[in-house]
Parts: structure tokens; sequence; C-alpha cells
């Protein structure tokens, strides 16, 4: 009967946990081909408003120095 010599090799948590995160990003750059991405809808001519105001009617107004007052304005 022969004895066999066997080494194992073990690498640490923080390393196999580099080496899973380095494998996931390579194979999300070599799958990010055949993602298709949906362009954004976004307008350099058009400026959305909103209104922020409170149940009891007031709402806030964004001054010239760009803070936000409170007046007693209904939307």
């Amino acid at each position: 009967m022969e004895n066999k010599l066997v080494y194992e090799v073990r690498l640490s948590k923080p390393l196999m946990t580099v080496a899973v995160v380095a494998a996931f990003g390579l194979l999300a750059i070599g799958v990010k081909p055949f993602i298709e991405v949906a362009p954004a809808l976004a307008s350099p001519t058009t400026i959305q408003k909103i209104a922020i105001c409170g149940k009891n009617g007031k709402c806030a107004d964004v001054t010239g120095r760009g803070y936000l007052k409170i007046s007693s304005k209904g939307s």
C-alpha cells in the first residue's frame, strides 16, 4: 500500500470575499453588453415645479436666496 501526502490549501475568509466580489464584477462586465437599459427621459427645456404644503393650507416658497419661506397661500 502506498502512502500519499495530500496538501490542502485554505484561503482566509477576507481573501475569499475579495475573490468572490472580483469574480462577480468581472462577470457583470462580461454580461453588460447583453443588458438593455432604457434611456433617461430628461428634458433640458422643461422645469418641473412642486409645492410643499401642510394640512393647514400653509405652503413653503423658495426665496431669491434659496431659503424656504412659509406662507399661508393655498395651492
